[in-house]
C-alpha cells in the first residue's frame, strides 16, 4: 500500500520532468519541478496527517465522555 501511494505521489513530478525541454537552461528547469514537487507532496503529508488526527481525536471523544466521571 505505501508503495502504491509513493509511486503515485511521484508519478506527476516523473510526467513533468518528461515534459521539459532538454535546451539551455535544463537543470534549473528540472530543479524546479523537483523543489515544487517536494514542497506540494510535504504539504499534502502534512494536511492528510492533521486530518487523519482530528478524525482519530473525533472518534475518541465520545468514548472519553463516557468513562469519565
Amino acid at each position: 500500500m505505501l508503495l502504491a501511494m509513493a509511486i503515485l505521489c511521484a508519478l506527476p513530478w516523473s510526467l513533468a520532468l518528461l515534459l521539459l525541454d532538454f535546451g539551455h537552461g535544463f537543470a534549473n528547469q528540472a530543479g524546479a519541478v523537483v523543489c515544487v514537487g517536494l514542497v506540494v507532496n510535504a504539504a499534502l503529508l502534512w494536511w492528510c496527517t492533521a486530518a487523519l488526527r482530528t478524525r482519530m481525536l473525533q472518534r475518541e471523544a465520545p468514548e472519553r465522555r463516557r468513562h469519565d466521571p
